[in-house]
């Protein structure tokens, strides 16, 4: 019943559009906004995307001036794609190369201005959070609360990576063409700021970022940590061709390291195909594209049918997962550093032979006796079943692994960002209090 009243206020969403309604188009909006806690001080409207949400889930448990709506920010991209014919060419760092001064860009922020004029009156925000600065569906939007003298903020959940590996050619390739149209720019770590100040974007600098720390850690150090008991594995899955488009320079080994990403991934079903008395969860970012990833590898790993006991979800909390779990797999991913907190058996492929210089591949390499690599069937076997020595990570190589990546290995991460927005909205406010008395000839 909800997903047919969903479906039809969506319907309904999309007239408005047509007819360029924008009373009715914020009033759809309004309809599907929802308050993450209680009412306080300030309003942040806070736009949805996974692990954004998650780190807003640990944020809003914080008890401060603040409270979050989570807005539904994909629904934006209708209003895109009733100006342009080419929505589908349309991406993080086509949005400007290709929109900037054209007719239709005009046209979206004329859509876009009066539903962000309504929206501002009906839930009285005080500044804008997202997780990312280069969505396209809010780029315009953007634009137009700062003009309005609403703050942007945004804390960048992505560039965890930047802490192995960063370089001006990583930078022209990852970063060309972006802009930031917000305020303030939150990051996970000094790694992650100085990759993105030094990469030259429009409009971040080091007097408008700031390191926080990662908020959706914080729960693991304030949790009473327990082993997991039962057979339970998850593999975080990863597209190989998107790490080596980011990791590798070589494209003498790009062959090699997409394989061994992919039979990665094989092995642990054909482990649970042989093994029943395991399950396994393949869990997968929400975008279409991660989806088809894995469907790909399934594909290429001639991988037809799933056994009964291997299920792949993209929606499954990620923190749940990784406690109810006994092994934790993946590469690259924060998933194994919330993995390392909550004190999980951790699985990554080995391909450091792949790279003769001595170059950092993963966040474990430097400490191996923290993680089980597998170069193999048997050597995944050799781990799941416990038949040799499994590595474990102490104390000392836990605080030596996690805390150039988390800032600080304190559990305030939430607390530093509720600081830090609270800060941003007091200052903006004073700033536009005295533009008004300025303007009235007061001072």
């Amino acid at each position: 019943m909800k997903r047919l009243i969903r479906k039809f206020i969506l319907s309904i969403y999309k007239i408005f559009i047509k007819l360029n309604f924008s009373y009715g188009i914020a009033l759809i909006l309004l309809i599907l906004t929802k308050p993450l806690n209680e009412k306080s001080k300030y309003r942040i409207l806070s736009l949805n995307k996974s692990v954004f949400s998650n780190d807003l889930e640990e944020i809003k448990k914080v008890k401060g001036e603040l409270q979050f709506l989570s807005f539904p920010r994909l629904l934006l991209s209708e209003i895109i794609k009733n100006f342009v014919n080419n929505f589908e060419e349309l991406n993080d760092a086509s949005y400007h190369p290709i929109m900037d001064g054209t007719p239709e860009q005009e046209k979206i922020y004329k859509a876009m201005y009066p539903v962000f004029k309504h929206l501002k009156r009906m839930l009285k925000f005080d500044a804008i959070f997202a997780g990312n600065y280069v969505y396209v569906s809010q780029q315009e939007l953007f634009k137009i609360a700062m003009e309005n003298d609403v703050p942007v903020i945004v804390l960048y959940k992505e560039g965890i990576g930047a802490a192995l590996k960063s370089s001006e050619a990583i930078s022209k390739r990852m970063y060309n063409g972006k802009k930031f149209l917000g305020q303030d720019i939150l990051f996970y770590n000094s790694a992650i700021q100085k990759m993105l100040v030094e990469a030259q974007i429009s409009g971040i600098k080091y007097e408008n970022s700031h390191v926080v720390g990662i908020p959706r850690l914080d729960q693991y150090l304030k949790l009473n940590i327990e082993p997991s008991k039962g057979k339970h594995i998850t593999l975080f899955s990863f597209d190989p061709l998107i790490k080596a488009e980011r990791f590798v320079s070589d494209t003498s080994i790009i062959a090699e390291y997409i394989k061994r990403g992919e039979h990665f991934h094989s092995d642990f079903i054909r482990f649970c195909s042989e093994h029943t008395d395991y399950s396994l969860t393949i869990k997968t970012k929400e975008d279409p594209s991660s989806r088809n990833s894995i469907n790909k590898i399934l594909t290429n790993q001639c991988l037809k049918e799933l056994p009964s006991n291997v299920v792949i979800t993209s929606t499954e909390n990620p923190t749940e997962l990784i406690m109810k779990s006994k092994f934790v797999a993946g590469f690259l991913s924060t998933t194994l550093l919330e993995a390392m907190l909550a004190e999980r058996y951790i699985l990554c492929p080995y391909l450091k032979d792949l790279f003769p210089k001595a170059e950092r591949i993963d966040f474990f390499d430097n400490h191996p006796q923290s993680v089980n690599y597998t170069r193999s069937y048997n050597d995944l076997v050799s781990v799941l079943s416990k038949k040799e020595n499994v590595n474990f990570v102490s104390e000392d190589s836990k605080k030596n692994i996690l805390e150039p990546l988390m800032y600080k290995i304190d559990g305030n991460a939430s607390e530093r960002t509720i600081d830090k927005i609270t800060q941003i909205i007091e200052s903006n406010k004073l700033n536009n209090n005295n533009k008004e008395l300025k303007n009235y000839g007061f001072i």
